[in-house]
């Protein structure tokens, strides 16, 4: 019985869109067509190290290069991208949190250790990664690279 349902699953994700079980688990951030910009945090990696580099305010494009999934209304979306409805700051908070929760993902120890160095690169430059977008447009994505 669970191999019959596994393999219509299978049939199933081949005749989706993509055809991969990445487009299973990503959804499209703009379907009512209102966020026209993301806000990308771009950071460096040099030896396992990661360090801020810049801000991007890019054109909204293809969904799946930002890997959105919505998660609960109180918590953090699935994936390490926002939209921002209201305050940058509040949702860069939020943001914040899907890189604090590493814990309860089931990756590995090394991926857990990733998002960690991460966390510190976003924290330690959170009011330079701000400071100069508070005032933008309030329908626009936050994402990192």
């Amino acid at each position: 019985m669970i191999e019959a349902v596994r393999t219509i699953g299978d049939y199933v994700q081949q005749r989706s869109e993509g055809g991969d079980s990445l487009s299973t688990y990503i959804e499209n951030p703009n379907n009512n067509g209102k966020y026209k910009n993301v806000l990308t945090v771009i950071l460096n990696e040099a030896d396992g190290n990661f360090s801020f580099s810049h801000v991007a305010m890019d054109e909204f494009k293809d969904y799946n290069l930002y890997l959105y999934k919505k998660g609960a209304p109180n918590g953090t979306d699935a994936t390490p991208t926002s939209k921002v409805a209201g305050k940058l700051d509040k949702t860069f908070n939020r943001f914040l949190k899907w890189f604090e929760n590493y814990e309860s993902y089931e990756i590995s120890d090394d991926d857990k250790n990733i998002i960690v160095k991460m966390n510190a690169a976003l924290s330690d430059k959170k009011e330079k990664i701000l400071e100069n977008h508070n005032n933008k447009s309030h329908r626009i994505m936050i994402s990192v690279w």
